[in-house]
């Protein structure tokens, strides 16, 4: 845990930032919350870190914490797992599916024994964000279908996956969070005043609306 803090909050530096979301992220593993709204507790406590439209560095960090791994454009590069950060929460963080609506939900996976959900969630959301709709959407459709390891001797890279984890509800939460990341890279757009399209307000989110957006849009039943 950091020993100095900014008068303000947005004032930290990267690695200061990632390990107090880091720090966050541990604490909440014993809350008395479901997955989901850990998740989303998460993401609302790591915004109160940033500036409304210092997105990319909000994204950047989180998904530093959550996939152990940032890097725009090429986000879908993904490292294996000895190679992640140290600042990684883990591949299973919270591993129960509580919260989260049966439709992302692939409980009945036997090659997937724990919740990954968080983490398959906000992969898509970083690719889309960061290398673009087509390189997201390619990447989940691909990850759903069997993909050997290794090609003519050429590995696979994070789409090799040799038919292990397919499912239905992977797919649509790969979806989701492809959706999740456009909404959020718009609301990048014009708090940045890059842009003066007028997308409709379901189309826009920014970082402080973030939790309240996984709840609405990814949880079910308790």
């Amino acid at each position: 845990m950091p020993a100095r803090r900014s008068r303000i909050p947005y004032a930290y530096a990267n690695r200061e930032r990632r390990q107090l979301i880091l720090h966050h992220g541990k604490q909440l593993q014993s809350a008395p919350f479901t997955s989901l709204e850990k998740f989303a507790r998460l993401t609302e406590y790591s915004a109160s870190l940033y500036a409304t439209n210092d997105v990319d560095t909000f994204m950047l960090n989180v998904s530093h914490v959550i996939l152990g791994w940032s890097r725009p454009h090429q986000m879908w590069r993904v490292p294996p797992r000895e190679e992640r950060s140290n600042d990684w929460l883990g591949f299973d963080a919270y591993p129960d599916w509580s919260g989260w609506s049966p439709r992302y939900v692939d409980a009945s996976v036997p090659e997937v024994p724990h919740n990954n959900q968080m983490y398959h969630f906000l992969f898509y959301a970083s690719v889309r964000y960061f290398d673009g709709a087509h390189i997201a959407w390619l990447g989940n459709r691909l990850h759903e279908m069997r993909v050997p390891g290794t090609i003519a001797g050429i590995s696979t890279g994070p789409l090799g996956n040799n038919g292990q984890g397919v499912s239905r509800q992977d797919y649509e939460l790969g979806l989701a969070g492809i959706a999740f990341g456009g909404h959020l890279a718009r609301g990048s757009a014009l708090a940045n005043k890059q842009t003066l399209t007028a997308w409709p307000p379901s189309q826009v989110i920014y970082i402080n609306q973030i939790g309240d957006w996984l709840r609405a849009n990814l949880g079910g039943v308790p």
